[in-house]
Formats: structure tokens, C-alpha cells, sequence
């Protein structure tokens, strides 16, 4: 399979994982009081970071020895590196364990003591099943994870709502959920140990030393960068009993478009800037940095704007009337939208600057953590919260514009097509103002939804071919993607002259 078809499915797959991961709130929020779906959040929370921080970056180590060991000589190294990520787990899973009590006296949450087990359960079965994506693309079997990824999801999925449906509560859900991650690691781990067998041993293995010489760097800049991720909810948590971190956690969260995006232009940016660089075209980087932040404000300034508008029905919608008070957090969350440049710190991977996007991962960490710690004590609700989230990513995706400017040596200008995106905003509002009266329609919630979308989206469509919104290279782009999931018959009747 050719390596666009590999993206192509890969990003297929990794849609409708995202997909599946996140209906399971909306089906928890149902089930679950706020205090125990809080719990459960708060559990992922903790399980999420641990995976992240105690591997030190060991869990990327397969993306870069993997290949320079070469086909059937690396079964070896994977075999030991999930050992020692077993072990790693097992450590954070000791340490939650006999920090239980204080886990659960600083999140205000007692319940955190008593699960404990299940998080150390959770941590050690997450921590080798999570290395799959990463073993089997080092190994360029994208296909296979394209395929691998939703069956996971699927089994997820079904653990965790078996028990829930069948009146096993919180811990039921946590004993299947667990069940799920050992078999899947070990399923892995089992492979490999056969695989190892069934070859002779690599007599140029890797050495311990140059394994954690290349991950410990790695492995900080990902606890720094989960951390910023987090770090709000580590604040509303302390500061919050679980309910209100469930009502805070439902607002701010990324829809799966917007989170998959930037992170899919950072995987095909990366390798064509890196070529580019070496070959002293900065000006085309910087050309095509400004014209995927045009185009993703073409994405972003709408599904900003629309969701702004029909925020209390999205939310209400998926997770019921109980979380009405998530709808303030979330209409200031979406505006994080408004300022996606985040993605430019692929101009440091580019130019080998690792140490740049060391410094913005602790930044952002910093500013989180101040800001939204600040207008949460000087507002006493949990929007201050947000607000500081908001503020704080702005604050660091400009320093990241301004660093990135420097790198490439061009004005900030050249980088940001400031009236393009002042154009695009300006439609995407007026557009969403125009069919805001849909939400005073005395219909049920998911018809307001499919209504008023379908009506901005044909007003913006149209708007934008009126005013010239969409280049040429744009329109190119449209058709291709319509080709793809179109009959093929059609397109050629499209094509032919009436």
C-alpha cells in the first residue's frame, strides 16, 4: 500500500476511534451520577498521566530503533522494552497505591483511595497496550493499525458498557475496562515473546545506555506537555468536589475534528519541512505555513462560530440537561478556535530546535497554571478556570508565532495572513447571527441541531464562493475529497459537457 493510501486509512481509522471514544460520554452521563462520572474522569485523568510520565519516553523509542535494526532483528529489543514498561507501570502503580490517601484528600475526592487498585490495574495494562500504533508503525504496517485501532475502541467500549448496563456501577466498569487493556497487552506481549522465539537472538541489539541516552529527553518534554494538557484539571479538582470537575471536564473538551486536524498537518508537515530546511527553502515553509493557517481557519472559524451559537443544545443534547452549567465553559472554551496556530512549532522539529518546543511545553504548563488558578479565586466559579485555559493558549501559540517567525527570519505577517482570517471571521459570524434564531424553535434538541448546522453551512458555502473566500487550490481540494466519497459514475457525469 502506497504511503498516501497508509494516511489516507490511518486517518480513516483514527476518525472513527476518535468517534467511539467520544460517544462513551454521552452514554456514562446517563448511567452515572455527576460525582461518579466526575470519578471516573478523574480516574482517566491519573491513568493518562502516569502512562505519559512513567515510561520516560521509552514508549517512542520503537519509532526510531525499531527500523535501523530492520526486519526480524528487533523482536528482541521489543520484547525487553515492553518488559521495562511493564515494570515502569507497575512501579506508578505502586505509587498510587500507597499515595492513595493523599491522592484522594488533594483531588477532594475519597473515592480515589479506594479505587486505587483499579487505577494501578489501569496503568500497568494501558502502558504496554498503548505501545501498539507505535511498534506497528515502526515496523510500517500502517494498514494493519488502521485496521487495529477501531476494533480496540469497539472493545472498550463493549467492557465498559456491559458492566454499566448491567448494574455492576463504577467498579464494575473499572474490573471491565482493566480486563479489556490485560488481554489486549496481552495479546502484544505474547506476539512478541513468539516472534522472539522464533528468531535467533540480534547479536547488534540496542544497549540499555543508548536506549535511555535518546528517551529521557523524549520522555520530558511528554510530561511536560501532558501536564499542560491537564494542568486545569488538576486545578478544578483540587479546588472542586467531582461533581462540579464532571460540569468543568464537559465543557472543556475539543470536539474530535478540531483536535485531530492540527495534529494530522503537524505528521505531514514535519518530514516535507525537514527536507526544505536542509535545502535553505525557508520561504516555502513559511509560504505553506501561511496557507495551512488560512485554510484551517476556512475549518475552524465556522465550527467556532456555529457551535458558539448552538453550544446549550450540543451540550444538553449529549449529555443531558444536568450538565446545562457545562454550556458557559464550553462557549469559551471553543475560542481557544479562534488562535490554532499551535501546530507551528513544527518549524523547531524542522530546524532541530528541540529545545524551543521544550520551552513552550513548560510555558504553556506555567501560564495554565497561574491564569487559571487566578481568575477561578478571583471569580469563585469554575469559568475562571476556562478563562485562564483560553488566555494561557493564546498567550503561548502568539509566543509560538513570534519564535517561528524568528526561526524562518520573516515578519510575523508573512507567517499570519491577518486579513484573510479577519474576512473569514467576520462571514463565519454574520453567518452564525443570521440563524441564531433557530434556537427559539420549539423543537426537539437533535432537529435544532441538524437544522441550523444545515442552514449555516449552506449560507456559509455559498457565501464564501460569492465572496471569494475559496481559492482555486481550495475548490481543487473540495472536488478531490468529494471524489472520494462519491460514485465514481457521478463524477463522471459531473464531468462531462451538458
Amino acid at each position: 500500500m502506497k504511503l498516501s493510501d497508509q494516511a489516507a486509512a490511518l486517518f480513516l481509522s483514527k476518525t472513527v476511534t476518535a468517534g467511539l471514544v467520544f460517544i462513551l460520554g454521552p452514554i456514562l452521563v446517563r448511567y452515572l451520577t455527576q460525582a461518579e462520572y466526575g470519578t471516573f474522569l478523574q480516574v482517566n485523568l491519573l491513568t493518562t498521566f502516569v502512562v505519559t510520565a512513567a515510561p520516560i519516553g521509552l514508549s517512542q523509542s520503537f519509532a526510531y530503533f525499531v527500523p535501523r535494526l530492520g526486519a526480524g532483528k528487533h523482536y528482541q529489543f521489543v520484547v525487553r522494552t515492553l518488559t521495562l514498561l511493564a515494570g515502569m507501570g507497575v512501579i506508578g502503580a505502586v505509587a498510587i497505591f500507597v499515595g492513595r490517601n493523599y491522592l484522594g484528600d488533594w483531588m477532594n475526592n475519597a473515592n480515589l483511595a479506594m479505587l486505587a487498585p483499579y487505577i494501578g490495574a489501569l496503568i500497568v495494562a494501558t502502558i504496554i497496550s498503548d505501545t501498539t500504533e507505535t511498534i506497528f508503525l515502526s515496523e510500517k504496517r500502517g494498514s494493519l493499525v488502521a485496521t487495529i485501532l477501531p476494533i480496540k475502541a469497539v472493545a472498550r467500549l463493549a467492557a465498559i458498557l456491559i458492566p454499566l448496563l448491567t448494574g455492576a456501577g463504577l467498579t464494575g466498569v473499572f474490573l471491565g475496562l482493566s480486563a479489556a487493556l490485560f488481554s489486549e497487552a496481552g495479546i502484544l506481549y505474547g506476539y512478541y515473546v513468539y516472534k522472539c522465539r522464533s528468531h535467533e537472538p540480534n547479536v547488534e541489539s540496542v544497549e540499555l545506555k543508548e536506549q535511555f541516552t535518546y528517551c529521557l529527553p523524549i520522555g520530558a518534554a511528554l510530561v511536560v506537555a501532558s501536564v499542560g494538557g491537564s494542568v486545569d484539571m488538576f486545578v478544578v479538582s483540587t479546588l472542586f468536589d467531582s461533581a462540579h470537575y464532571a460540569v468543568y471536564a464537559r465543557g472543556a473538551f475539543d470536539l474530535p475534528l478540531v483536535g485531530i486536524i492540527p495534529a494530522m498537518l503537524f505528521d505531514l508537515l514535519a518530514p516535507r519541512f525537514v527536507e526544505q530546511w536542509f535545502a535553505g527553502k525557508k520561504e516555502e515553509i513559511a509560504g505553506l505555513l501561511r496557507e495551512s493557517v488560512r485554510r484551517i481557519a476556512l475549518i475552524f472559524y465556522p465550527i467556532m462560530c456555529l457551535t458558539f451559537v448552538l453550544a446549550h443544545q450540543i451540550i444538553t443534547f449529549l449529555f443531558t440537561d444536568n450538565y446545562s452549567a457545562s454550556v458557559p465553559v464550553f462557549r469559551i472554551y471553543v475560542l481557544m478556535m479562534l488562535f490554532h496556530m499551535g501546530y507551528m512549532v513544527v518549524v523547531f522539529r524542522a530546524s532541530g530546535n528541540t529545545t524551543e518546543s521544550l520551552k513552550v511545553a513548560a510555558l504553556k504548563v506555567v501560564l495554565v497554571a497561574i491564569l487559571s488558578t487566578v481568575f477561578l479565586k478571583i471569580l469563585g466559579v469554575i469559568e475562571g478556570a476556562v478563562i485562564g485555559v483560553v488566555l494561557a493558549n493564546v498567550l503561548t501559540r502568539l509566543y509560538i508565532v513570534r519564535r517561528a517567525s524568528r526561526e524562518l527570519g520573516v515578519s510575523i505577517s508573512t507567517l499570519i495572513p491577518w486579513s484573510d482570517l479577519g474576512k473569514t471571521l467576520l462571514l463565519s459570524a454574520t453567518v452564525a447571527a443570521l440563524i441564531a434564531p433557530v434556537i427559539w424553535w420549539d423543537a426537539p434538541k437533535w432537529l435544532i441541531l441538524i437544522a441550523g448546522s444545515s442552514l449555516f453551512g449552506l449560507i456559509f458555502v455559498v457565501a464564501a464562493f460569492y465572496l471569494k473566500r475559496l481559492s482555486e487550490g481550495d475548490k481543487v481540494i473540495i472536488l478531490r475529497w468529494v471524489s472520494y466519497v462519491t460514485p465514481s459514475a457521478f463524477m463522471r457525469m459531473r464531468r462531462q459537457p451538458l
